[in-house]
Parts: C-alpha cells; structure tokens; sequence
C-alpha cells in the first residue's frame, strides 16, 4: 500500500515547499522597501526644492524688493547682502559735543542690528552731502522707525555747527551727530575708518541697514523726501524680519540635476511597481 503521507507531514519535506517560498517574499519585501524608500526621497526633494522656488517667488513680489528695483534703475540705489560687523562699532566714533536730548539723538542707543539704520557718511566740504542733509533730517522726523546716523569727516566740530545754524539755525534734532577720529578731512582714508570698512568710495554714500543686514546703499546725494524712497524704507519697517535678514538662496545646478535624476528615478520606481503589481 502506497504510503503519501510522508510528503505532507515530514518537516523536512514542507521545509524544502517553505524555503524557496520565504526566500522569495523577503526578496520582495526588500525592493518594496528600497523602492518606496527611493520614492520617499524623490518627494522630500521635489518638496524642499519646491519650497525655495516659492520663497524666491514671494520675496521677489514683496513691497521692497519692487521699490529696491524701481530705484536701482536710476543708479543712486545698490543693492548690498552682508551682515553688519562688530568693528563697525558707531560707538567707538567720536560724539558730538552737543548733549543728546532724546533717545533717537544718543548713539549708546542705536543698535544696528535692530530696526532699520541709515548711516550716512559726509562732510560739511562735500557740496551733495549738504543738498541732501536737510531732506535727512526731515525724514528721519517723519518716520520715527528710522534711526538716522550721520558720520562726518569733517576736521572739526566748528564746520559742522556754521552749517547747522545756517540751515537749521542750530544743531537738528532727532538725528545721531558723529565724526570718524580717524578720518580726513580729505583725501584717501586711513585703513582703520568706518568709511574702509564699510567699503564706501567717496561722499555722500548712506548704508541702509535692516536689522543687522546691511540691504543697500545710496551712493551720491539724494531726495529723501521723494515718494519712492519714502515707499522703500516703509516697505523695510513693515515687513516681518526674517530669520538673520538672509535672502533666500538660488538653487544651484548641481540641485537641479539631483532633482531630475530622482524624478526619472521615480517613474522608473512606478513602472517596476505596476509591472510587479501585474505580475
């Protein structure tokens, strides 16, 4: 009498049916595991790369970056991307010999690493730097998120005080008066002037300051009470800082190619797991 029950009760037997079989499924699993893994990381980047093309789209669209470009096209405005230096130190500048009657006139006061701060560098021998002065001081009157930094390398304090009664009638309020020790009155700066550090090339030249980044400058003289620097320095007190003022960085090519390889990476991945899913 035939006897076939070895064949599905011997362990040894069900092992040789089991173990091909087991194989095969933790194969399997281990492609599905790569795969969706692969697909995880196509997604992730497809998103992040997403994201710095929108944050490029929405800064490029905001209220100061149209103005900034609208007064770049008449060659007075710069745009500038660094931070503001610990040497720059407006503190260590020689203080006017008139006693600060507000906060806004103090310079212990002023921290360029908040708000927004206008460094202006002049001289009372520097006849654009005088055309510009009245219309400074009346904004920074005007606007009282503006703190406005004069830096004079002037000689002397007595230059400056003939202008002030000239024009004001005496020394102008509401602004921060002071004069570079280590300056000249004229002529090639010494290394160690706030005018070197900040890299300026002559007088009037204004750094526009945001927070502790240092956006633009104005180089020449200017009408500070025209509508559209009006507009561009309201733009920069009311929009929300962002994280040290950086601008959102371009995307470089090598990221583009990433992105490409692992998008086609991604359709390959979806035809292996329809043609599996078919099988």
């Amino acid at each position: 009498m035939s006897r076939c029950h070895g064949s599905m009760l011997d362990p040894l037997s069900a092992a040789r049916y089991r173990g091909p079989m087991s194989v095969g499924s933790t194969a399997s699993l281990g492609r599905k595991v790569i795969q969706w893994g692969f697909l995880g990381l196509a997604l992730c980047t497809f998103i992040g790369y997403g994201s710095v093309l929108l944050g490029q789209r929405i800064q490029s669209n905001s209220p100061e970056e149209v103005q900034l470009n609208n007064l770049e096209a008449t060659q007075k405005f710069q745009r500038l991307d660094e931070s503001w230096q610990s040497q720059w130190n407006l503190a260590a500048m020689e203080r006017s010999p008139w006693k600060a009657q507000s906060a806004k006139e103090d310079v212990l006061q002023v921290d360029p690493n908040k708000g927004l701060v206008l460094v202006n560098l002049w001289a009372t021998w520097c006849e654009p730097c005088k055309a510009e002065f009245p219309s400074m001081v009346k904004l920074a009157r005007e606007q009282p998120g503006v703190t406005l930094v004069f830096v004079s390398y002037d000689n002397n304090w007595e230059a400056q005080l003939r202008f002030f009664n000239q024009h004001f009638g005496g020394v102008p309020r509401g602004v921060v008066l002071l004069r570079d020790p280590a300056g000249k009155g004229q002529g090639t700066q010494p290394p160690d002037t706030l005018w070197q550090g900040l890299g300026a090339t002559a007088v009037p030249e204004t750094f526009i300051v945001r927070n502790g980044h240092v956006v633009s400058k104005v180089i020449g003289g200017l009408n500070w009470n025209h509508p559209e620097v009006r507009q561009y320095l309201l733009a920069l007190q009311s929009r929300t800082p962002l994280v040290g003022c950086q601008a959102t960085p371009r995307p470089s090519a090598p990221g583009a190619w990433l992105l490409f390889v692992l998008l086609m990476g991604l359709v390959f991945i979806r035809r292996r797991m329809c043609v599996s899913g078919r099988g």
